[in-house]
């Protein structure tokens, strides 16, 4: 498995997300365009989170490199949380 390098604003992406749903209980990842938006969130989830996830996305390709990157990010993707 290739190391992967999180970027400063993703990091800070992370901890933001984190801290909200610490406050609020809930969360809304937003990042612009190539900005890594699926790489930050597999993060978050191998790192900071248990819960479910629900990640959204409007093209079969842009799932398709989501499942990808899952599987390079986390141990197992397809893991049942609760």
């Amino acid at each position: 498995m290739t190391k992967i390098n999180l970027r400063g604003y993703q990091i800070e992406a992370i901890e933001s997300c984190f801290k909200e749903i610490l406050e609020n209980r809930r969360a809304l990842l937003s990042l612009g365009t190539g900005l890594g938006k699926t790489l930050t969130i597999a993060f978050f989830i191998k790192e900071k989170t248990k819960k479910k996830v629900l990640f959204l996305a409007n093209k079969i390709n842009l799932i398709d490199q989501t499942i990808d990157t899952f599987k390079n990010v986390l141990e197992d993707p397809y893991r049942d949380w609760e």
